[in-house]
C-alpha cells in the first residue's frame, strides 16, 4: 500500500506506518486497512505540523537576522576618539581605512581654534580649514536587530531613515545609504550642528526625541533645512529658509494663541451675514469683505514672530528701539522673500554698503539661525553649548548688531 501524501514526509510514514505490518492476519484485512488509512491521516497532520513548525522557525531565524547598512559621508572627524557607537536600536562602527576616507571627503573654510569648546581665548594660534570639493565614501557601517517604523517620514521607510537624516542635521552634510548616492551625488553642505566628538550623544538625544514631530507640517522645516543645506543657490537657499520660518511661525502660534475675547467670535459672525445680505451687487467684493473682517483679532505676521522670539527667549517682551526695528526687520525679511522673492531694506542703516551686508546677514544667517533654533528644541539639544552658540547669535545681532564681535549694522 502506497501511504505517500506529502513528499517530505514519505519515509517517515513508510517507517511508521509499516512498523504495524503483521498484525493485519489478527484484525482482519478490512479492519486493519481503516486503522492504517486513520494512521496515515494522523501522522499527516502532525508531520505536516512539524514539518510546518520548522519552515516557520527558519524563516522568522531568517527575518530575525540584523539589518545591515552602509553609511556614506558620516564625518567624525580626523582620528575620532570613538570607533563604533550606538543611537537607539543602530550599532555603528566606523570602517576599517575611516582615516584615509575622511581626508578625502568634503570640506567648508572653517577658522576654528586648537580647542573650540572652551570658553576663553585659546594661547595659539587659529587653524584655517580650506574649503574642499572631496568626494562621497562609505564611512561607516550600521546593524539593527530589531528595526523601528521612521517617524520623520511621510511614507513607509524604516527608522535608517530618521538615523540618517538625524545625522545629517547634526553634521551639516548628507548622510546617506549606498543605493541613495545618486540622489545625493553633490558634495555641497552646510555647517555642523555640534562637533564631531558630541556627535553620538547629540544624536542619542535627537533619536530619543524624533516624536517631538507630531505631524508632517512639524517635520517640513526640517526636510526644508536639509534642502538648504544641500543647495549652493543662495536665492534657493534663502527661499527654503524663510518658507520653513512660515511654517514655524504658525506651528508655534497655533500652540500659544490666546482665545478672542467673549462674543467677539458672534460679532464677527454677524458682521459677515449682515455683508452678505447688503446692497452690495458685486459677490467677490463681499467675499472679500467677509475675509477681511474674519481675520480681525488675529495677530500681525510681525507680531507672531516677535512673540515666537519671546517665546524662545531670544528677546524680552520689552525690546524697543534699534533692537526692535531689527526684529521687524528680520519678520519682514521672511515676508518679503517668501511671497515677493526680494530683500527687505534695514532702513535704519544710513550707509548703503552696511544695509546691504546687514540685508544679506539676516536672510543667509539670522533666518536659518532661527530655523535651526526650532529644531534643536524639538531634538531636545538645547542643554549642549553649542546649540546655545546658535542662540546667542541671534541674540547678539538683534541687541548689538554684531556677529560674534564683528559689526554687522556698523551703529
Amino acid at each position: 500500500m502506497d501511504y505517500s501524501f506529502h513528499p517530505l514526509a514519505d519515509k517517515e510514514v513508510d517507517e511508521i506506518v509499516g512498523s504495524y505490518d503483521g498484525i493485519e492476519d489478527t484484525l482482519g484485512d478490512e479492519f486493519f486497512s481503516e486503522l492504517q488509512n486513520a494512521l496515515t491521516r494522523v501522522l499527516q497532520l502532525l508531520i505536516s505540523s512539524s514539518r510546518g513548525n520548522q519552515m516557520r522557525e527558519a524563516v522568522g531565524e531568517r527575518l530575525l537576522q540584523p539589518m545591515h547598512y552602509q553609511l556614506m559621508n558620516l564625518d567624525l572627524g580626523p582620528e575620532p576618539p570613538f570607533r563604533k557607537f550606538a543611537i537607539g536600536p543602530y550599532q555603528i562602527d566606523l570602517v576599517s581605512n575611516y582615516d584615509e576616507l575622511q581626508a578625502e571627503l568634503s570640506s567648508l573654510r572653517r577658522e576654528t581654534w586648537p580647542l573650540d569648546f572652551i570658553d576663553g581665548p585659546p594661547d595659539e594660534p587659529k587653524i584655517v580649514t580650506k574649503e574642499k570639493a572631496g568626494k562621497n565614501s562609505i564611512t561607516a557601517t550600521v546593524r539593527c536587530k530589531s528595526e523601528p517604523e521612521a517617524i520623520l517620514s511621510n511614507g513607509r521607510e524604516k527608522g535608517i531613515w530618521d538615523l540618517c537624516l538625524i545625522l545629517s542635521y547634526l553634521s551639516g552634510r548628507n548622510v546617506f545609504l549606498l543605493e541613495n548616492e545618486r540622489r545625493y551625488q553633490h558634495i555641497v553642505h552646510g555647517f555642523d550642528v555640534v562637533r564631531s566628538w558630541q556627535m553620538p550623544q547629540a544624536a542619542e538625544i535627537a533619536w530619543s526625541n524624533r516624536t517631538n514631530f507630531r505631524s508632517e507640517r512639524e517635520m517640513r522645516p526640517l526636510w526644508y533645512f536639509l534642502h538648504l543645506n544641500s543647495s549652493s543657490d543662495a536665492e534657493v537657499k534663502a527661499l527654503l529658509g524663510c518658507v520653513a520660518l512660515e511654517i514655524i511661525q504658525r506651528v508655534e502660534n497655533e500652540r500659544s494663541h490666546a482665545a478672542l475675547p467673549d462674543g467677539f467670535e458672534k460679532l464677527i459672525e454677524k458682521l459677515k451675514k449682515e455683508i452678505e445680505q447688503s446692497e452690495v451687487e458685486d459677490q467677490d467684493l463681499r467675499n472679500r469683505l467677509k475675509s477681511a473682517v474674519g481675520k480681525w483679532g488675529s495677530e500681525s505676521a510681525a507680531q507672531t514672530f516677535r512673540n515666537l522670539l519671546i517665546h524662545y527667549e531670544l528677546i524680552e517682551s520689552s525690546v524697543e528701539g534699534i533692537p526692535l526695528r531689527r526684529v521687524r526687520c528680520i519678520s519682514e525679511m521672511r515676508n518679503r522673500i517668501a511671497h515677493d522673492g526680494d530683500f527687505a531694506i534695514p532702513d535704519w542703516i544710513d550707509d548703503a554698503q552696511r544695509r546691504k551686508d546687514a540685508a544679506i546677514f539676516i536672510a543667509a544667517r539670522l533666518i536659518p539661525a532661527m530655523v535651526m533654533e526650532y529644531l534643536n528644541r524639538k531634538f531636545g539639544l538645547m542643554q549642549l553649548n553649542r546649540v546655545q552658540r546658535n542662540s546667542g547669535i541671534i541674540k547678539e545681532y538683534i541687541y548689538k548688531g554684531t556677529h560674534e564681535g564683528m559689526q554687522i549694522d556698523g551703529i
